[in-house]
């Protein structure tokens, strides 16, 4: 009889980081279990896309969205009436494939055209524009909406800049304007207009470990937090002392609004995500703060989000996002959407 405990312990990571089967099989297995779980909402196609299990109606444009696993519930959890059609997922932290995306982009058409979500990072983007130039002219059309929010990778917002949790306001926004039968210029001209009104950071506790090896891709010291880590746990930030909620609140949040230059008297959206482990209360707090800070300068926070939506696995850390609202990006964020991570009914929704 052939001992396998030492062989099977140099397979499976410590359970006390992360828990898991066979490390080989886990990306298979999420995607088996979130369809299984969700079924209400997503359905997975054998060509290995993640759908909406109630197609929107005919004439509308498509929503899709590429991107690597490991930022659960987004954005599988983020499929459903009101938000994406489509998703193409990749592997642990990487983006999928042009030929995945094309098929794709032909999945979420409904005869409006299709709206690709693309976030800011260079895997992402090579595929989809790889993707884009393999589209035939049968194919539908599509046009690819770059997105990028997180002001710790460039001192100027633009393309340099990579995407972070606060893109949950383009998703929603877009989403709904799309559902709404919003015409695909229309859409993508919503898209933007979100985009070049958002700003996020992010605080990092506890760096993100890998969940083969168990390493830290970034440690972070006790006591401390890392400003400006990505969503793949990699580092462009500074490290500072964490003395409280409040104090790690105003740090973030008084560098996002300094960059969107949002004055006295304007309105905005406030989201805190929830980076993978942090508490319920924890993350309250931040969110606490950050409302706090807004209102006592003049700026008023016509919207909350405060939870858990775009994870770096099991990272402890937030994200602090704002977007500036007019009256039209408030309205799409109150229009009703349902999802596994995301649902909203009525106008009511300010929280």
């Amino acid at each position: 009889m052939t001992d396998n405990t030492a062989s099977d312990a140099a397979e499976i990571p410590d359970p006390r980081r992360i828990l898991v089967n066979d490390p080989r099989q886990m990306v298979s297995e999420l995607i088996d279990g979130y369809v299984n779980v969700w079924s209400a909402f997503v359905c997975l196609r054998p060509n290995g896309l993640i759908v909406r299990t109630n197609q929107k109606p005919r004439g509308r444009v498509g929503l899709a969205i590429g991107n690597g696993l490991g930022h659960e519930p987004a954005m599988m959890g983020l499929i459903g009436p009101g938000l994406f059609d489509v998703n193409i997922p990749g592997e642990l932290f990487a983006a999928p494939g042009p030929l995945a995306i094309a098929a794709g982009i032909r999945e979420a058409d409904r005869g409006a055209g299709v709206l690709l979500c693309v976030s800011n990072h260079s895997g992402d983007v090579l595929s989809a524009e790889m993707a884009l130039g393999m589209m035939e002219e049968s194919d539908p059309e599509c046009r690819m909406l770059l997105l990028w929010d997180d002001v710790s990778t460039s001192p100027v917002h633009g393309p340099d800049r990579r995407g972070g949790s606060g893109l949950l306001f383009v998703w929603k926004i877009v989403g709904a304007a799309a559902e709404a039968g919003m015409s695909l210029p229309e859409c993508q001209r919503i898209g933007i207009k979100v985009r070049d009104n958002l700003r996020s950071l992010s605080a990092v506790f506890g760096g993100t470990e890998n969940p083969i090896t168990g390493h830290a891709v970034s440690p972070v010291a006790a006591h401390t937090a890392l400003v400006g880590a990505g969503v793949h746990g990699d580092s462009t930030g500074e490290v500072v002392a964490v003395r409280s909620a409040d104090s790690i609140a105003e740090h973030l949040i008084e560098r996002i609004t300094l960059d969107l230059e949002i004055k006295p008297g304007e309105h905005c959206g406030l989201v805190v995500n929830d980076a993978g482990a942090m508490s319920v209360l924890e993350v309250t707090l931040v969110a606490r703060a950050s409302k706090r800070w807004l209102e006592a300068r003049g700026i008023s926070v016509d919207r909350v989000w405060c939870g858990r939506y775009a994870t770096t696995l099991a990272t402890a850390g937030v994200g602090v996002s704002i977007c500036r609202f007019d009256d039209e990006l408030r309205e799409l964020w109150d229009m009703d959407c349902s999802s596994p991570a995301l649902s909203m009914v009525g106008a009511s929704h300010a929280t």
